[in-house]
């Protein structure tokens, strides 16, 4: 994998769990950049992404990752009205780069023909 700031992105890969050939990435952008991570061709497969940022800074925030929100692919997580979880589904991507908001983690799990994983 290439990263355009690999000082600041993590990835880490593991097979998927039930998914013949499938890997699940976990990965992590602690730059103030988005970063894109290149994928290899064994990973060029159907993508879902679930993506973790933080909301709206706190008023007087020195950082902008001191927030009382997070979110998910962009939207805010938070309790139903009957206290329940809300739906946490990944996000589908077709790119063969993993694009990183800065300041954000996240896990990807990607179909694909990794022989360690068959």
């Amino acid at each position: 994998m290439h990263s355009s700031s690999s000082r600041e992105v993590r990835v880490y890969a593991h097979c998927a769990k039930g998914r013949k050939g499938a890997v699940a990435l976990a990965w992590l952008n602690i730059g103030v950049a988005p970063a894109v991570v290149s994928l290899p061709a064994a990973l060029k497969g159907k993508r879902t992404d679930w993506v973790l940022t933080a909301g709206e800074p706190i008023e007087g925030a020195k950082n902008p990752l001191q927030s009382q929100q997070s979110l998910l692919n962009g939207v805010k997580l938070a309790l139903t009205a009957g206290g329940a979880l809300p739906p946490t589904g990944g996000k589908a991507a077709s790119s063969a780069a993993l694009e990183l908001p800065p300041q954000s983690l996240g896990f990807s799990e990607v179909e694909g023909e990794v022989e360690a994983c068959a």
